[in-house]
């Protein structure tokens, strides 16, 4: 906003021909020797008013970067458009897919008078690495430039993008074409939605709710470490928060110090990363659900106040028992007994049949040697039989 001193500027500046070397010349006979004179007779003087009235005096320089301070060029857009995601939860393999509709921008030196671009790209800065698109079309007179996005779009399309347009101006005072870039931000919103490997298993904490999950749990023995992870991707970029047991986890608990842990940094209990959580020296009291929150917050359309978004993913961290291995031991020992005594007894079922084939072989030999009863030759009935 132009001040009433810049708007004066503004006003000697267009007519400084004529304006300039009188009012130069009003200080030089004028306001400069009444000034040495009350300084010189130390005359009291209220020199604040004799600074307003220079202040208001337009100086050439000063006048000159406001006018191009007002008439510089600026970037003009759509803003922000919104990936409706239906779930909490989306893959690297399988991404989540949503319709977008395209970013655009315009550069402008008044707000209504558009310029013509050379050429225009779009980068998308965050999250990181940035990627670089160059605009997918113009309009007819080349004045506007779109980003349009594939259909559907993979939920990799969000973050906050830049727009950098080439184009012309004419300055006022050299009257000539100035080639300047014109920068702007444009964004592509969404709510928090999980990052996860197709294949693993996640349930719905309550039927009907897809972003509030609950994840396998994790066995740590007692002293050990474990790693949680909340994969939240969104934008603006969420904000994350750790519960254990529904309460807010307390970040600041530390570990009692050894040689190991001398520096409270090594001592603490919990390392918080971006989108993990580390808990260190597992204890009984530890076992419990821990939480993660990860919430933004936009508006979904112009002129209506933000809306905040949530995920929420849950793992219980169980300690085994001390002698928690005796029982598989036990069963893994029972399953072999089973095993070898069902062997055993395949085995003697078969050795049985053997035996009872073999006698009966004994006794047909035994009454071919004897010739049969009354000493004639067994029939072929009796040999069968």
């Amino acid at each position: 906003m132009l001040t009433t001193s810049s708007s004066l500027f503004y006003y000697f500046n267009k007519n400084k021909n004529y304006y300039f070397p009188l009012l130069n010349l009003i200080k030089k006979l004028l306001i400069h020797p009444c000034l040495n004179y009350y300084r010189q007779n130390k005359i009291k003087f209220p020199y604040f008013l004799l600074l307003i009235l220079l202040s208001t005096f337009p100086n050439k320089n000063e006048a000159n970067n406001n006018i191009q301070r007002r008439h510089s060029p600026f970037a003009q857009g759509n803003l922000f458009v919104v990936f409706d995601a239906k779930s909490g939860r989306s893959s690297t393999q399988s991404p989540q897919m949503a319709n977008l509709s395209a970013l655009w921008c315009q550069a402008t030196s008044n707000g209504k008078d558009v310029l013509r671009i050379k050429e225009a790209r779009f980068v998308r800065v965050l999250p990181k690495p940035e990627e670089i698109h160059e605009a997918s079309r113009y309009n007819g007179a080349r004045t506007r430039a779109f980003l349009e996005f594939d259909s559907p779009a993979p939920i990799t399309s969000v973050g906050k993008y830049r727009c950098e347009i080439n184009t012309t101006t004419n300055t006022e005072e050299e009257g000539e074409e100035k080639r300047v870039t014109v920068v702007g931000n444009l964004f592509v919103n969404m709510r928090p939605v999980l990052i996860l490997n197709a294949t693993t298993r996640l349930d719905q904490v309550e039927d009907g709710n897809f972003f509030s999950w609950i994840g396998s749990a994790k066995t740590v023995p007692l002293g050990g470490d474990v790693f949680i992870e909340c994969p939240a991707i969104g934008y603006p970029l969420p904000e994350i928060r750790w519960f254990k047991d529904n309460r807010p986890l307390n970040t600041s608990v530390l570990l009692p110090p050894d040689k190991m842990r001398k520096t409270i940094s090594s001592r603490r209990k919990y390392v918080l990363t971006a989108k993990a959580l580390y808990i260190r020296n597992i204890e009984p009291n530890d076992e419990a659900t821990y939480k993660c929150l990860a919430t933004n917050s936009f508006t979904e359309e112009f002129g209506r106040p933000p809306r905040e978004f949530q995920v929420t993913l849950e793992h219980y961290v169980r300690i085994p028992l001390a002698m928690s291995w005796i029982i598989p031991l036990i069963i893994i020992i029972a399953s072999l007994l089973l095993l070898a005594l069902i062997i055993w007894g395949c085995s003697q079922k078969d050795r049985n049949k053997r035996n009872q084939y073999n006698v009966a072989q004994k006794e047909k030999k035994h009454f071919r040697a004897s010739g049969g009863e009354g000493g004639r030759p067994p029939t072929e009935d009796e040999l069968d039989d």
